[in-house]
């Protein structure tokens, strides 16, 4: 066919490029977005579900998706019940399913044209935490093997997890 169609849920994220065959110059269609509490909308869904999208001591900088009683558990007044999740939508956690976390992936439906070349990466935040969408499409289209697209976004991910987060063993 002609079309293309992509879910995707969570952290995942899908990107589609086209090669410019003259030029060697991507143009680059995002093709999902990446379903974070940290999103109005999401947020919002989440709050009226009975989730709370805070960070906690730990963490400063990075908002989850808690149940209720996460403020009671820092406070010490109880265990926490989850560990919180980066994502509002996800699949398999039943502690958090109660607190607005759903399934419903974001779906998007592409025209293709025969005549092109296209590139499409697949990845999770171990990816996209460090590299943009562009930076990502440019590196994988630049490769002259198909085979070797993936092993070089791997080791450009893993480079700046590294530098990013030296703490953190790889």
């Amino acid at each position: 066919g002609d079309r293309l169609t992509m879910c995707s849920v969570g952290d995942s994220r899908i990107v589609l490029g086209k090669i410019n065959q003259q030029t060697g110059n991507v143009s680059m269609v995002a093709c999902s977005r990446e379903h974070r509490p940290t999103d109005l909308d999401e947020r919002s869904r989440l709050s009226r579900s009975g989730g709370v999208v805070r960070s906690v001591p730990t963490e400063p900088n990075r908002q989850r998706l808690w149940p209720a009683d996460v403020q009671d558990a820092i406070e010490g007044k109880c265990e926490l019940s989850s560990p919180g999740l980066c994502m509002s939508r996800a699949f398999g956690d039943s502690v958090l399913k109660g607190c607005g976390l759903i399934v419903d992936p974001y779906v998007a439906t592409v025209k293709l044209d025969a005549a092109e070349t296209y590139v499409l990466i697949i990845s999770s935040d171990g990816v996209w935490d460090v590299i943009s969408s562009i930076a990502a499409m440019q590196l994988v289209a630049k490769q002259k093997l198909e085979e070797n697209a993936s092993q070089a976004l791997i080791n450009q991910a893993t480079a700046e997890w590294t530098s990013k987060y030296p703490f953190i063993p790889m």
